[in-house]
């Protein structure tokens, strides 16, 4: 909604009489043409507004690439970003480990390693924001690595979300999530009971995180970054997110599902007694439009934060060390 105030505002140099201010010119990337952005969001009609002023007003030049250069580098044994064994499927031949153990040993081999020798970590207790609430952390060197069980990132243990992926971003250089961290399923259930696809969304958020912060990411894994997300991958139910024209939008007056607010997708009105075991992200709101992007985006990063060229890029940044 800010966005559109603020480009209606911009682009009323347009209008006539306008008020005359200084030329412009905006500039923005998509990972989507300007018609399918926020395609299945919920109350989408209120986004509409603003999408047709950008195509009115924005020339969309199109890059049709089909190469994912994150993918063209090179991973050796020591940059490797996931430590798995070897699978009987083709997908899981790269790996040099034959079994969980030699995964383990060589995971943990590369701990020391960061930390500079044995018995230096130490666990820690990293504060999150607003302030009040902190992390166990099982090993760390303050200010430069930590290893962090998958459970604690992603589970209920640690109950960590977005902002508490950013603060331990900025505390280390280095993260080791140890579990391992098992194939995600979105049907599936945690140890700790927390759904798959909540699992697999936490782990995608941190990341995506990681990715942006420049941290050297190490993660002991059931399997290559394809079968480790690949059971994450959804489509929206059909009529919902499929760009039909269905909308999912809430209405604040409440109806049989809720006293404060109610949810329709279309003219039907959701409630979970309606579709049972259900939720906004399985019933085509953005969530579940965005999650194989998602997961395409989170392998493609993961395989080039395994890469000799991504540590390289990192350090030549600033936002790395060796």
């Amino acid at each position: 909604m800010i966005m559109r105030r603020l480009f209606e505002n911009l682009f009323s140099i347009a209008r006539p009489n306008a008020p005359k201010v200084s030329a412009f010119s905006l500039i923005t990337t998509s990972n989507k043409p300007i018609h399918l952005l926020y395609r299945a969001g919920l109350n989408r009609g209120t986004v509409k507004p603003l999408l047709q002023l950008l195509d009115t007003h924005c020339e969309t030049l199109s890059i049709q690439g089909e190469t994912d250069y994150r993918t063209l580098t090179h991973e050796t044994q020591e940059s490797r970003c996931l430590f798995y064994p070897r699978s009987l499927e083709k997908s899981g031949c790269d790996s040099p480990f034959a079994d969980a153990g030699q995964a383990r040993e060589a995971f943990q081999e590369r701990f020391v390693q960061a930390c500079g020798g044995v018995d230096v970590a130490r666990p820690l207790q990293v504060k999150l924001p607003p302030g009040n609430r902190s992390v166990d952390v099982a090993l760390a060197i303050e200010g430069k690595c930590a290893m962090i069980p998958f459970e604690t990132l992603c589970g209920n243990t640690g109950k960590l979300g977005g902002a508490d992926y950013v603060t331990l971003c900025r505390e280390y250089k280095q993260i080791f999530v140890s579990g391992p961290v098992p194939l995600l399923d979105k049907d599936g259930v945690g140890h700790s009971g927390v759904k798959g696809v909540d699992l697999g969304r936490r782990f995608i958020n941190f990341v995506d995180v990681a990715y942006d912060s420049g941290v050297r990411l190490v993660i002991e894994a059931a399997g290559n970054p394809e079968r480790l997300l690949n059971g994450l991958r959804d489509s929206p139910m059909p009529g919902t997110g499929s760009g039909t024209g269905t909308e999912t939008r809430v209405v604040k007056e409440g109806g049989a599902s809720s006293s404060g607010s109610t949810t329709y997708i279309g003219m039907m009105e959701w409630s979970a007694t309606g579709l049972q075991d259900a939720s906004l992200a399985s019933i085509g709101s953005v969530g579940a439009s965005e999650t194989s992007f998602a997961v395409s985006r989170a392998v493609s990063r993961l395989k080039e934060m395994g890469s000799i060229a991504w540590l390289r890029k990192m350090n030549a940044a600033g936002l790395s060390s060796d």
